[in-house]
């Protein structure tokens, strides 16, 4: 398994941080070890190449620990021993759920579910927002993203949300011809991208043309405005922020809301191997938002 022989690359049994597991990829104060980190030097280990293995399991199945890989592939360029550190946490992570992984399939749903979210200004160094997404063709995630927004610095939660919805947007709208050659013919008409920002969504929909505060930001509004005006293309809801599944990749979360959030997203396949009824109710946090957001 690829876990276990990136495991045994970079971690060792007189290693401290191998005694447990972590039950998150990343702590929640990693903001602050960031900025004291600044002082170190340069580390001159393997950086690179752990956070290149991790990278990998992020893109192909281990989409938990996408909020983690963002922290860690930004600090490539000059790296400090507290990343190396921070990298060996999320392995470490990684190795205690090394049975998780992806379930395509289940119930048919012939929808597509963008769940898009941004975290405002919390990189203490620039104050750039956090952003990503999570698509799912119905029960399955297709296509997911954690990335820190480029650019000018947003000034508001709303124009952090609005950068996010235009991101997601282009995403959809590359997966949609996909998935109608894939047989979904009708599945423009039922896309619905989820938010948990409502003066972002207001602006987007009722008002795509720029003001004072949003001039700087037009052309991502007037293509959010128009996409989102063919309601044959994608519809726009408000999702609480409970359910708004996105919230993974973009803040440290405590372990009781990360875990709530991982059960939607990666499964225990070892668990379906030993109970036929597990990916029943896997499904079942997913199920239960669709049902309310009819």
């Amino acid at each position: 398994m690829y876990i276990k022989k990136l495991a045994e690359s970079f971690l060792c049994a007189d290693d401290s941080h191998c005694m447990s597991y972590p039950t998150t990829p990343m702590e929640a104060s990693v903001y602050d070890k960031l900025t004291l980190a600044q002082q170190e030097a340069k580390f001159e280990g393997p950086y690179r190449s752990i956070v290149g293995g991790l990278l990998y399991i992020f893109v192909c199945t281990r989409m938990d620990i996408g909020f983690s890989i963002s922290i860690l592939t930004q600090q490539l360029a000059n790296p400090k021993p507290t990343h190396f550190l921070m990298a060996k946490r999320v392995l470490m992570y990684l190795l205690g759920t090394k049975d998780f992984g992806l379930i395509l399939g289940g119930e048919a749903i012939p929808c597509i579910f963008a769940f898009s979210d941004a975290s405002f200004a919390n990189d203490q160094a620039d104050r750039k927002s956090m952003g990503g997404y999570v698509i799912f063709l119905g029960n399955s995630p297709i296509s997911w993203s954690a990335k820190k927004h480029r650019g000018i610095v947003a000034v508001s939660s709303t124009e952090s949300e609005i950068v996010q919805v235009s991101e997601t947007t282009k995403e959809v709208l590359w997966l949609q011809p996909l998935v109608i050659d894939l047989g979904f013919v009708y599945i423009e008409r039922s896309t619905v991208l989820f938010g948990d920002n409502q003066p972002a969504s207001n602006v987007l929909l009722k008002n795509p043309t720029h003001s004072g505060r949003t001039k700087h930001m037009d052309i991502k509004v007037k293509f959010c405005g128009e996409v989102l005006s063919r309601k044959d293309k994608i519809i726009l809801k408000y999702v609480p922020s409970k359910f708004n599944f996105a919230d993974i990749f973009t803040k440290p979360l405590s372990t009781v809301r990360f875990r709530d959030l991982r059960t939607v997203l990666v499964h225990n396949l070892d668990g379906i191997i030993n109970n036929s009824q597990y990916l029943q109710r896997t499904f079942t946090v997913l199920k239960d938002f669709l049902k309310i957001s009819k």
